[in-house]
């Protein structure tokens, strides 16, 4: 049996005042509210004191991680929250655990940045090179001529 909206507005209001496992709790109650109860994330904050923001990213990763043993205990909510917005969530959790990212490192490796970003900068733009070298169009004529001057200068 569902529990009733009132029930689930005091199971969240104490999972806010504690810590630990208690986001998750907190995030599960929030999903049931905002799907089964149908009620809408700025009211369900407005009820335990949150931004509706924060509802919504609780909900989006209780449903991500609906079950406890796909959530990694030594991550933070944070970083299920980020996981989440993934194609594959449980699969980036993992991976953000076996390479003990914090948060701006596992935000960063998603977005492709960090210290890899560079090379696959130059990777991008020598492939379009090569593109663009290999037509027998002016551009690529132009290109040609370009880069072997540039290549004489090192």
């Amino acid at each position: 049996m569902v529990p009733t909206y009132e029930e689930l507005i005091q199971n969240l209001v104490d999972a806010v005042n504690q810590e630990g496992d208690s986001k998750w709790k907190q995030a599960e109650s929030m999903a049931l509210l905002v799907h089964r109860h149908q009620v809408k994330p700025g009211q369900v904050a407005s009820e335990v004191g949150c931004s509706s923001e924060k509802v919504r990213q609780y909900v989006k990763a209780a449903i991500a991680f609906y079950d406890p043993d796909t959530r990694a205990q030594d991550l933070s909510m944070r970083h299920h929250i980020i996981a989440a917005d993934t194609e594959d969530p449980e699969a980036t959790i993992q991976e953000a655990l076996e390479q003990g990212w914090s948060t701006r490192q596992m935000t960063q490796a998603l977005k492709g940045e960090g210290e890899e970003q560079p090379l696959k900068k130059a990777q991008k733009i020598f492939k379009d090179l090569c593109e663009l070298v290999e037509q027998d169009e002016y551009p690529g004529q132009w290109l040609k001529e370009q880069v072997h001057t540039l290549a004489l200068s090192w």
